[in-house]
């Protein structure tokens, strides 16, 4: 009988650390009203992340079309890197995380990371 418990606490601590770090950044869809007009310590930024990374950026996009649909990088901008603030999402409301979009040396887009601090 104590192989249940056991077993559903395993259960909802994966599922924890699953969605601390990963379900969350996946539960909507982009939408550029949304991006530009919510606070930037929420994390409402951050639940659009899976959807810009799986189905906005492309490869070969130019760092201006980025910039057209994200607005200017927030964070430690440079020619191969844009950063963008996702607010307080992975569980840690002290932390914070943000999205990575990676540029080739032409300026195209060549992937992207989240990060949670």
């Amino acid at each position: 009988m104590l192989i249940f418990p056991v077993g559903l606490v395993i259960a909802i601590l994966v599922f924890n650390m699953w969605w601390d770090s990963y379900g969350v950044f996946r539960t909507r869809v982009f939408n550029s009203t949304v991006w530009f007009g919510v606070p930037k310590s929420s994390c409402y930024r951050g639940r659009m992340a899976g959807d810009i990374m799986n189905r906005f950026l492309t490869r070969g996009m130019g760092r201006e079309d980025v910039i057209l649909q994200l607005g200017a990088p927030v964070r430690n901008a440079t020619e191969q890197e844009y950063q963008y603030n996702l607010g307080a999402c992975g569980g840690n409301s002290d932390g914070g995380s943000a999205l990575h979009v990676y540029f080739d040396s032409s300026g195209h887009y060549s992937h992207s990371k989240i990060t949670v601090w």
